[in-house]
């Protein structure tokens, strides 16, 4: 096989799935051009004595970190490729006031890039041996990008990827590393893992201690990590240094699992361990350290703020599927293991079968079906359950949704709680409920004010979902009336979420 045709072999689906969620988050657009600047260590490396003194502010716990404030940031990307086939997405940022700082921030962004496109082979253990002298580089790409831009920091990765042809015969070998920085963009200086929490915590004994609790859920079998492609822990955890790489997303801190943490079997590509926020919002100190009394951005648009949404790894539940007279049911409910006992209780009665329904149902002697989902989520402070039954019968198709809101005391939430007193949400909604019901089923419900009295409703990362009860849409069709309504189009002055 020639070069050439090895040039067209097809990339392993590891390339192709790192591709895809690379351009996923990667939005094109220009690329603004800045001065040269010479980027300065801001911190001093773990083996030096120096004493690490943070230069941020200092915030004391306990502290709460309910949602994100969006960065007014752009972001800028441009891919390239040379005649070897190697492809290169680079990012710049624009949109601080300050241009000097945004200068040093570009200047680290492209020092990041710099370092991992010179890299020839990360020293993974046991790459020379996997690697022959006869192996061929038959594709590579690396991308920089952001996976967080918001209070007033970012996260820079920039990955790398190769594949190597062992032989004409044998599927390549892939090979990814990365390389991270977390910036402040009040200053442009980078930010410790350190930097995240409050003063007056440990914060290496709490991550330690996730960490651990990872560890013995994720990599004491051998079989699931086989599986599922987790890293073997291979020595006893040092726990986290000083300088762990790391970074954030919307929901979790991210330590990055690699060739620097040898206790750790990750194969030729890194891994991660992700924290997430919820587990440790009392001493993230990253809504409060990073503030600004001054505007820092070029837009003079409203902030967006997001609710932090917590994803729950391990579950359970149960799935119930049997036949009840002419009724064929299938019931699904899961929700967290960490889910306390008393909201357990709550969500075990929300899942319960609609009895009622199944007896209408068996009414008739022709054969129907009933399913039924119900889930938990967290969103910001609060626990959503949330039901979805579906219904097949005599050729009609129904549909119905319900939710349940509960605040951190575990009390039921209404929309009286979720909007300001001064705001009129009763008469916002019945205008949205008006413009999003078609024209023709005005005519057959009438007044569509008392869809407002049987709304449901849950809180998303953005906005709020509301749901009416079923609607008879046509003979063979009923279901809610639902629609979305961002947070920003309410306005914040008028939530009480962001209090």
């Amino acid at each position: 096989m020639s070069k050439s045709d090895n040039q067209k072999t097809a990339v392993p689906y590891k390339l192709i799935f790192s591709g895809l969620l690379l351009s996923a988050i990667l939005v094109t657009g220009g690329c603004s051009a800045t001065s040269k600047v010479e980027v300065i260590k801001d911190h001093p490396a773990e083996t030096q004595t120096v004493p690490y003194e943070s230069p941020f502010r200092q915030v004391n716990g306990p502290v709460d970190l309910n949602f994100l404030t969006v960065n007014k940031l752009r972001e800028h990307y441009k891919e390239t490729s040379d005649s070897s086939g190697f492809r290169e997405m680079r990012l710049t940022v624009s949109g601080l006031l300050d241009t000097e700082i945004e200068a040093v921030i570009n200047a680290h962004i492209s020092a990041l890039h710099e370092k991992v496109k010179g890299i020839d082979l990360p020293p993974y253990r046991g790459i020379i041996r996997r690697l022959s002298e006869e192996s061929k580089l038959i594709d590579q790409y690396l991308a920089t990008g952001l996976s967080f831009n918001s209070n007033n920091i970012i996260s820079v990765s920039a990955t790398g990827s190769k594949v190597f042809s062992l032989n004409d015969t044998e599927p390549g070998e892939f090979v990814e590393y990365t390389e991270v920085l977390n910036l402040d963009l009040n200053t442009g200086k980078e930010i410790r893992l350190s930097d995240l929490f409050v003063n007056d915590v440990d914060y290496k004994d709490i991550l330690n201690n996730r960490i651990r609790f990872y560890i013995e859920k994720e990599f004491s079998s051998d079989e699931y990590s086989d599986t599922f492609g987790f890293p073997k822990l291979i020595a006893p955890f040092k726990g986290v240094r000083d300088d762990q790489k790391f970074m954030l997303s919307e929901n979790a801190i991210i330590l990055i699992i690699d060739h620097e943490t040898p206790e750790f079997e990750t194969g030729l590509y890194y891994s991660r361990i992700s924290i997430p926020f919820n587990d440790i919002k009392d001493i993230l100190a990253i809504g409060e350290r990073f503030q600004s009394d001054e505007d820092l951005y070029i837009d003079k648009k409203p902030v967006s703020k997001i609710l932090i949404t917590h994803y729950y790894k391990y579950q359970t539940g149960e799935r119930i599927e049997k036949t009840v007279g002419s009724v064929d049911i299938y019931s699904d409910y899961q929700y967290p293991k960490a889910l306390s006992s008393e909201l357990r209780k709550l969500f075990k009665a929300f899942s319960e079968l609609d009895d009622h329904e199944i007896e209408r149902l068996n009414t008739s002697s022709q054969k129907s079906q009933y399913y039924q989902n119900t889930d938990v989520s967290v969103i910001g402070n609060y626990t959503i359950f949330a039901k979805n039954i579906n219904i097949s019968h005599e050729g009609v198709s129904q549909f119905n949704t319900d939710f349940k809101v509960f605040n951190e005391k575990n009390e039921l939430v209404t929309l009286g709680d979720i909007f300001s007193d001064m705001f009129d949400h009763q008469t916002y909604l019945k205008k949205i409920i008006k413009r999003e019901v078609p024209y023709q089923l005005k005519m057959q419900i009438g007044e569509t004010d008392d869809l407002l009295e049987w709304i449901t409703f849950r809180l998303n990362s953005d906005g709020i979902y509301f749901s009416t009860v079923p609607v008879k849409f046509s003979e063979k069709e009923i279901h809610p009336v639902s629609f979305s309504v961002k947070y920003d189009q309410i306005g914040y002055e008028n939530l009480k979420i962001f209090d």
